[in-house]
């Protein structure tokens, strides 16, 4: 179980990390869209960690609805839609989140990828605690701690309700946040 946990964090961190380098190819891409079109309503929204779980499961129209248009983020060929790009401000954080669509004709919203800070200085102790401490007292319990693994160096804390999995990571300069919903059957 442990490692399919472990493969789980992974893959999602992976993910994670694909979805911002096909942002940074997607962006090229619609460079030619004028920049209004790409502003946000969530640019100025605050949302809370019910609003995030709230996304869930929503059709990207109805994400669109509420949040904007953001930035459509495709993947490098463009054949794929991955979801959207926005910048909300949550926990008093101002970041990006990035959605993770089902390919499906409603591109049902199956994850969320909120980066916190994004490598470019160091995450203090401060900054995660804070984090840990919110996310503690919006779920109710504590985390399950993951210490750094070998393969990455990442560190993760969990939290698992009936409805969504939050999973904190912190992989050096890079801390993260991903939501998504419970899985079924066997895995739950």
């Amino acid at each position: 179980m442990k490692k399919l946990l472990s493969r789980i964090l992974a893959c999602t961190l992976a993910l994670c990390l694909l979805t911002a380098c096909t942002n940074k190819t997607s962006a090229t891409t619609s460079d030619t869209l004028d920049n209004a079109t790409q502003t946000t309503a969530a640019d100025s929204d605050s949302l809370s960690f019910s609003d995030l779980s709230q996304l869930l499961g929503k059709s990207d129209a109805d994400v669109t609805q509420r949040l904007g248009e953001g930035q459509e983020n495709f993947s490098a060929d463009g054949s794929f839609f991955i979801g959207r790009i926005y910048q909300p401000t949550v926990h008093d954080t101002k970041l990006q989140m990035y959605t993770i669509c089902a390919d499906d004709e409603a591109h049902t919203v199956d994850s969320l990828s909120l980066w916190i800070t994004d490598g470019s200085t160091p995450v203090s102790d401060d900054t995660v605690s804070s984090w840990i401490d919110a996310l503690t007292e919006h779920i109710g319990a504590d985390p399950t701690i993951t210490e750094p693994s070998e393969e990455s160096g990442t560190r993760t804390w969990r939290w698992t309700t009936d409805e969504t999995i939050w999973s904190l990571q912190l992989l050096e300069n890079i801390l993260t946040l991903s939501v998504q919903p419970q899985l079924g059957g066997e895995l739950r």
